[in-house]
């Protein structure tokens, strides 16, 4: 019983460590993935966080537009109810913008989305 309960033990913290430093190697590290994330959704509002990340250098500074509209395509301009350009800078935590939006219509689906 010593045995497995040792070889259990050891097992358990061999588990820890690989998923401790793969999680500081790997977790939202990779410059090619963008994100939106919603939350404090309200009525009539709602806080962003948006990470963005240039091609290419990650020292650049850059800037994205972040687009809320009432239309699925976002072609059609006048469809528009938000519209941001969000600078990045080589000091932003792993490219991540807060943005809070108000003055959205009441129970109506709006889309979003970042393009260069």
């Amino acid at each position: 019983k010593l045995f497995f309960g040792m070889m259990l033990f050891i097992f358990v913290i061999i588990t820890i460590a690989v998923t401790i430093s793969e999680t500081l190697l790997r977790y939202s590290r990779d410059p090619l993935t963008d994100w939106v994330l919603v939350g404090g959704v309200t009525s009539t509002g709602a806080n962003f966080r948006i990470r963005s990340k240039a091609a290419g250098s990650s020292n650049a500074t850059y800037t994205r537009r972040f687009i809320i509209s009432l239309a699925k395509d976002f072609t059609k301009d006048d469809a528009w109810v938000f519209d941001d350009e969000l600078r990045y800078t080589p000091k932003d935590d792993y490219g991540v913008k807060a943005l809070t939006v108000t003055g959205l219509t009441p129970n109506t689906t709006h889309h979003y989305a970042t393009f260069d």
